[in-house]
């Protein structure tokens, strides 16, 4: 109680300086805060369908337990961080149900600062909103072009080169 009326009835240029320190820090720590939302198959397809004519977009499927997804996983947050105003990249992880936390933990190492997705959907329906193309294995990664088209669809590991290569022909396509 003192330091509430401590805070509340002087009015010092430290305390106002400590005070909005304060609020600098904790509105820094929620800057570029990363969140992690489960999605199924219909919502992807309407998440995709929202940046058509808007952005390309790189959509990966991926999971901690996945080394080639690991492996590239860098990369495209590397790629999102250079194209950031003409790609939205969707990550969404496969990882097993009950392993929210190793996701949430990975994504913070990599500093993923945007919202990303945790597959909570029968494989067969998700593999299908994906691509027709899709076998299931990962990591898988679709690039559409602003207009929604599909500039490429593979699975397995690309490299930035690859990802830079696909990212600036989605972009450039109209």
């Amino acid at each position: 109680m003192q330091c509430y009326n401590f805070v509340n009835t002087h009015n010092s240029p430290i305390m106002r300086c400590l005070l909005s320190c304060g609020l600098v820090i904790s509105i820094a720590m929620n800057v570029g805060a990363q969140s992690l939302e489960d999605i199924d198959g219909e919502k992807l397809k309407t998440l995709v369908a929202s940046y058509k004519n808007k952005s390309a977009v790189l959509v990966n499927v991926w999971a901690t337990w996945c080394a080639p997804c690991v492996k590239e996983f860098p990369e495209i947050v590397k790629l999102q961080k250079a194209l950031k105003d003409e790609l939205q990249v969707i990550f969404i992880s496969a990882d097993f149900p009950g392993s929210k936390s190793d996701v949430e933990e990975f994504l913070s190492k990599q500093n993923v600062g945007w919202t990303t997705y945790f597959k909570n959907d029968n494989d067969q329906r998700f593999i299908n909103a994906l691509s027709e193309k899709w076998t299931g294995a990962l990591p898988a990664t679709l690039i559409l072009a602003k207009d929604g088209s599909e500039v490429k669809f593979t699975e397995g590991l690309l490299t930035y080169e690859e990802f830079e290569k696909y990212a600036k022909i989605a972009i450039s396509t109209e």
